[in-house]
């Protein structure tokens, strides 16, 4: 038995959006509904691909609950309206859409609206209701990162970039951004390709996170075994690679590939 409670939409999701912002739209009460996520000044859907559990909870606690699950009627999206997200990804203590995913510069393509994502969110307890505010999750998206296939940006400490010559390495693949897995192949090969994608003239040096402090990622690794034959490849796409990702990867953050470039 859980509690419905029923929220001022006006207040709570229309006012100001900003990057990240998720709102529950068409449903018979407020806790539930199509679940909709505001990217580059425009509302819209999220894929059913990926979708889990651990993602419904994020979205409903953003929105204030405890926890949510994944309905399956049918609340598609408008035609007309954008696909913002596939493939989404959420942590167990997850509380915002913009911690661990991005808007994409355009529309997924992967996905019709038929597969658009609705949810119940559900409070439980009144003790562990989440105090979620506009300040807690605006602001972690700050832009749209160019989304093309092999984009590459440096993450710090809860803040990505393409203009950073050091950090963890987010790699956009397959309509989603994730990190690489720093095995064995990943050497001082593929860290001077990933600089010079970047705009450098190499990397002076190449870790993983569990060695570095540039924080923790909590993105999905997205490739493997990656192995550049030569380090002049102006971009990492050019190398081999796989994306079945090795079990030693799958449960860590520690293993994110980092990388320090040589700065012009």
């Amino acid at each position: 038995m859980y509690l419905s409670v029923l929220l001022d939409v006006t207040r709570i999701w229309n006012s100001n959006p900003y990057a990240g912002m998720v709102r529950l739209q068409g449903g018979n009460y407020s806790n539930e509904g199509l679940v909709e996520v505001y990217c580059n000044g425009q509302w819209g859907t999220i894929c059913s691909t990926g979708f889990g559990t651990s993602d419904a909870n994020t979205i409903c606690r953003q929105l204030g609950y405890d926890s949510g699950l994944r309905i399956y009627d049918s609340l598609y999206g408008n035609i007309s309206q954008p696909i913002w997200s596939t493939n989404m990804y959420s942590t167990s203590y997850a509380t915002c859409f913009g911690s661990s995913n991005r808007c994409p510069s355009s529309s997924i393509t992967s996905c019709s609206h038929s597969s658009d994502v609705s949810v119940t969110c559900r409070e439980m307890y009144s003790t562990t209701r989440y105090a979620t505010t506009f300040s807690t999750c605006s602001g972690l998206i700050s832009y749209a990162r160019p989304a093309t296939a092999g984009t590459i940006v440096l993450y710090r400490n809860e803040v990505s970039s393409s203009s950073y010559y050091y950090g963890i390495v987010q790699l956009y693949y397959n309509s989603r951004w994730g990190n690489i897995c720093d095995d064995n192949y990943y050497s001082s090969s593929e860290a001077d390709v990933i600089c010079h994608q970047l705009g450098y003239t190499g990397a002076s040096s190449y870790s993983r996170a569990g060695r570095t402090s540039y924080g923790t990622d909590t993105n999905q690794m997205i490739i493997d075994d990656v192995n550049c034959a030569n380090s002049n490849y102006l971009t990492l796409l050019q190398c081999s690679f796989s994306t079945y990702i090795d079990s030693g990867c799958t449960n860590t953050n520690s293993y994110d590939a980092t990388v320090y470039c040589c700065k012009k």
